[in-house]
């Protein structure tokens, strides 16, 4: 028996930050997936590749500008610049998806979701919204309310509603989400790939954990959310304190000049290194160079916020204590005092304090380690949180099928 076709809807085939949701399509394991998105990055194609394509296609990637003529493709490139998907791009692709054979929908963002309303309408099929974050905070705030109402169609019209932590639960029923829909389901990640190192026995682990400076690293993309600003400042404070320390920010983005200037500017530059994005691959292996990792996040000016960080529980289940705020759904990775340290947003002094403590004790910076590595373990492995999605589907598509055998008596 062949398994369910699922489409998948995101705007854009995927940013570097997003391997939550390419994790989420290549774990696929009781369903064929399909990605259908508006734009592609470079290289993006590449990570389908072992993804079997519907009859009739050349890939598991259907961009749904393929195949209008040059006028029509203008209009869309247009609408795209309004983040808008027009009406013919939207019946070419229902069409598509129709052919394909595909038996349910899982929009990535609640405001991808919104975006692909003129495919999803045109096709009565199951319906699944994930929401990440700064779908539900930030986008709530935009325009005098018409962020809200542009979710609105979503809260009506899907049949799930996914969220990784509790806060992100609230903030959607606080938009208007109806609670029943809502599942909470956080993503995961592979513990195979992100795990301490391989064969290290108590005094190896104490050698690697008492060097000559403490190696702290933030993975992020530098966006107000981040609190990368009172990471620095906190840093500082740590230096000020006299702990021989080194402070690696591995990411870009729009804050990146800010950064450098605020590293020069509070006399830390040299002992800060701004890497860049690094390769999925290499990830791993950068984390377990390092002995704490910190992210204090908070809500930025235009409400974004964070949903379960992805680099936390990568950081965690390599056995990295993590450093970080009390924030979004932080607190169901990072469980205070027992795999990490949590403190207020903003308070940058508890934040040196917390830095200096673990500086002075490598012993409980290997328990916490060890600790979050198995709260990880425990409640964001991959494959399980996989199986759980999976289960969703199945269920949804067994209630519509038991829905059209009603109507057909």
């Amino acid at each position: 028996m062949s398994r369910p076709r699922v489409a998948h809807l995101i705007r854009t085939w995927v940013a570097p930050s997003e391997t939550f949701i390419v994790g989420q399509v290549l774990g696929s394991v009781r369903t064929d997936p399909l990605v259908v998105a508006r734009k592609e990055r470079p290289g993006a194609r590449e990570l389908l590749a072992a993804t079997a394509p519907p009859p009739g296609e050349r890939s598991a990637l259907l961009l749904t500008g393929d195949g209008l003529s040059p006028l029509a493709q203008r209009v869309a490139d247009l609408a795209w610049r309004a983040r808008l998907l027009t009406e013919r791009e939207g019946a070419r692709m229902a069409a598509r998806l129709r052919a394909a054979g595909v038996a349910l929908l899982h929009a990535h963002f609640g405001t991808d979701a919104a975006f692909f309303a003129p495919v999803w309408r045109r096709l009565a099929l199951p319906r699944v919204a994930s929401f990440y974050g700064y779908d539900a905070g930030k986008t709530g705030r935009r325009a005098f309310g018409l962020g809200r109402r542009y979710l609105a169609r979503v809260f009506r019209e899907f049949d799930a509603l996914l969220v990784p932590s509790q806060d992100l639960h609230d903030d959607l029923v606080a938009l208007g989400a109806p609670p029943a829909k809502l599942r909470k389901l956080p993503w995961g990640i592979d513990l195979a790939r992100f795990a301490p190192v391989a064969g290290t026995n108590d005094a190896t682990a104490a050698a690697i954990a008492t060097g000559p400076a403490l190696r702290l690293i933030s993975v992020c993309r530098f966006i107000p959310k981040k609190g990368l600003a009172d990471a620095l400042a906190a840093f500082a404070k740590l230096c000020g304190a006299g702990v021989a320390a080194h402070y690696r920010l591995v990411g870009d983005g729009p804050l990146a000049a800010e950064l450098a200037t605020q590293a020069r500017a509070l006399g830390i530059a040299e002992r800060v290194q701004f890497a860049g994005f690094v390769a999925p691959t290499e990830l791993p292996a950068l984390l377990r160079q390092h002995d704490v990792f910190l992210q204090p996040s908070v809500t930025a000016a235009d409400g974004d916020k964070e949903g379960v960080p992805t680099a936390i529980l990568e950081a965690a289940a390599c056995a990295l204590p993590v450093v970080a705020t009390r924030h979004g759904g932080i607190p169901e990775a990072v469980q205070d005092g027992t795999t990490g340290v949590l403190v207020p947003e903003h308070d940058v002094a508890a934040l040196a304090t917390a830095l200096q403590g673990l500086a002075r004790d490598a012993t409980r910076r290997r328990a916490l380690g060890a600790a979050g590595r198995s709260h990880i373990s425990a409640h964001f492995d991959l494959a399980r949180q996989n199986e759980r999605r999976e289960a969703l589907y199945a269920e949804l598509l067994a209630r519509r099928a038991t829905a059209a055998g009603s109507e057909a008596r």
